[in-house]
């Protein structure tokens, strides 16, 4: 189709081009004969003897393609004509036509207009016959596409040649890369034949297929790189896997306290890999909970192990320890011997009294905890210690607070206030507080489901840059009437003492005294009981200590009773020597000292082979 069209088109152009030079041909040949007659006439037309050309116009108007002749005068009238009986009245009007060369196709002839002594005694016109050209056309166009259809048909056949020894060898390179594909780049299993011979070739396809086969040979080795480089991979990820399942085995989704229902929990983790540094925990012991969040520095496998080995070491603390401060100070020094890439724990520990909700902490470089309390939303104070792992003797301080009945406790990792979004903005503690602040006395669970939802909507599905961990903790207990007088036992263990501490702490809460007050009621007290359990009893058998607290009349009275052997602070410690040099002064004495210039009274008694001691602490 395609080539009767384009033979068509070639032949119509041929039929036009062939149609205008034989145009130009008859204008050519009524211009020599226009141009001879003006010369046989200008003589006689210029004495205006013209009688004798009438017939030398009517001989010329005989030769083949000339229909007729007309002369005009200087003024354009009719002086000869080869007309029968009259010229027709389109020449009448070709007349006043001032053109060398007019068409009239009524006459189907084209005029030629010669002038007569260059047209100052007038002009010849010659009418050539246009049905000359068709004829001429009619005889010739057929000839003229014959040639033209061989010629396209030599060309097509010379086309189809070129573009069969073209795509030949680009078929073959076809099949080939289907074979491969077919193979999975295994070419040793395609034909290889027919693309070598190809590749012999000396044109531009030779070269081509040689650099093909150049390529698929580099593919085939890089495919067997990234076969062997996907196994490792795959033999990693599995590896990955069963880590990420051990590092989340060593957390508990759900952690629960069995000797109370004053503490609920909610954790959420989201390690930014497979493994990661986040951690948290909760470890009941007897009426303590002990609460830990954490973050290891850097990210992967290698934050995994150190957050492993923090896990259980702060595990193993706990199971002897009781004090926070003592607890991560050991911590801090087991994980700063074995630490030689340095890398740090940000961490923050708590032990909470279930049924009091008194809670002594550490924040070891961590982002404060917020509480959440019928009061607002308060930050946590921080103690300001540094982060563990970094400095092996470093001492870890504790400070107290006290949570309130349904308040709940978030902690939470910095990849939580430092996520980002799509415009690298960061979520930040103003953004925490806030989804905070429009809950109303919610849950631990509701906290952190808030919370993690508000900071999926920020992120707006960019990938976490760094583990996200958030751990809430809400206490429930109702507050307990604190009796005045107030009286508890202790064990003479050493540990009791931090019961002691949480029952001054609460009996000062409850009637309001001040601070410098509790801290001096803890320090004697820590003092003459830390004494009686060191050094008042000769056996190693158990022994109660009661101690009574009562305000009354602005001023709190201690009664201190055990069964310890004899002792009178007041006569049998001995005296301090104040004048000497420090290094010259006997040893002891210097604590119940101290005792006697912080409280306004004390006095001692032994009754039923019982040591009675009683301090007065007047308040001001």
């Amino acid at each position: 189709m395609s080539f009767i069209a384009l033979t068509i088109l070639l032949g119509g152009l041929s039929f036009y081009n062939l149609k205008n030079i034989l145009t130009e041909e008859l204008i050519n040949t009524g211009k020599v004969l226009s141009e001879s007659i003006a010369d046989s006439v200008a003589l006689k037309l210029a004495v205006m003897d013209i009688a004798g050309f009438q017939d030398l116009i009517n001989n010329y108007a005989k030769i083949d393609g000339i229909q007729y002749i007309y002369i005009t005068n200087e003024t354009n009238e009719l002086v000869l004509d080869t007309f029968s009986p009259q010229p027709p009245q389109d020449i009448i009007d070709a007349i006043k036509e001032n053109q060398r060369v007019l068409t009239i196709p009524s006459l189907n002839s084209i005029e030629i207009k010669h002038g007569i002594l260059y047209g100052s005694l007038g002009h010849v016109h010659v009418g050539m016959n246009t049905d000359l050209i068709m004829h001429h056309l009619t005889k010739t166009f057929p000839l003229v596409l014959i040639v033209i259809t061989i010629i396209m048909a030599l060309c097509l056949w010379l086309l189809r040649r070129v573009i069969k020894n073209v795509t030949q060898p680009l078929n073959t390179l076809t099949n080939f890369t289907k074979n491969i594909e077919r193979y999975q780049f295994d070419i040793s299993k395609a034909n290889q034949h027919e693309i070598k011979k190809i590749a012999e070739l000396n044109d531009e396809i030779g070269l081509f297929t040689k650099n093909y086969l150049s390529l698929h040979q580099e593919l085939e080795r890089h495919v067997e790189q990234l076969t062997e480089a996907s196994a490792r991979n795959s033999a990693i990820k599995k590896e990955l896997t069963i880590a990420h399942d051990i590092q989340m085995n060593l957390l508990d989704e759900a952690p629960k306290i069995t000797g109370s229902n004053h503490l609920t929990f909610s954790p959420y983790i989201c390690p930014a890999k497979d493994v990661g540094g986040d951690f948290y925990d909760v470890v009941e012991k007897g009426d303590t909970v002990y609460v830990a969040i954490g973050d290891v520095s850097g990210k992967g496998v290698s934050a995994a192990l150190v957050m492993a080995a923090t896990l259980t070491s702060i595990r193993t603390s706990i199971d002897y320890l009781n004090d926070p401060t003592d607890i991560i100070t050991t911590v801090n020094k087991q994980i700063s011997k074995h630490n030689p890439n340095l890398m740090f724990v940000s961490l923050f520990f708590a032990a909470i009294n279930i049924n009091t909700g008194i809670m002594d902490y550490v924040n070891a470089g961590h982002p404060s905890p917020f509480i959440c309390s019928n009061t607002g939303i308060t930050t946590l104070p921080s103690t300001n210690n540094p982060v563990i792992g970094i400095q092996e003797h470093q001492y870890y301080p504790s400070n107290q607070a006290q949570l309130t009945q349904n308040s709940v406790m978030i902690m939470y990792t910095d990849g939580v206030n430092e996520a980002h979004n799509e415009k690298n903005e960061l979520f930040g503690d103003e953004a925490i507080k806030n989804v905070l602040m429009d809950l109303s006395n919610p849950s631990a669970k509701t906290c952190t489901q808030t919370l993690n939802a508000a900071l999926d909507t920020f992120t707006n599905g960019v990938d976490p840059h760094d583990d996200i961990t958030i751990l809430s903790v809400k206490f429930s207990a109702k507050e307990k009437e604190i009796p005045n007088p107030l009286v508890i036992s202790l064990n003479n263990d050493i540990d009791e003492l931090i019961k002691l501490q949480h029952v001054t702490t609460a009996f000062s809460k409850k009637h309001q005294l001040q601070d410098k007050i509790e801290k001096s009621i803890n320090l004697v007290l820590e003092e003459l009981l830390s004494n009686t359990i060191f050094y008042g009893y000769q056996d190693s058998n158990p022994h109660t200590i009661f101690v009574r607290f009562l305000f009354k009349n602005n001023k709190v009275t201690i009664h201190v009773e055990d069964d310890a052997i004899p002792f009178n602070p007041l006569t049998d410690a001995p005296d301090v020597d104040t004048i000497s040099d420090i290094s010259d002064r006997p040893v002891g004495g210097l604590g119940v000292h101290i005792i006697k210039k912080m409280v306004d009274d004390i006095q001692y008694q032994r009754i039923n082979e019982k040591n009675q001691l009683t301090i007065v602490k007047e308040l001001s």
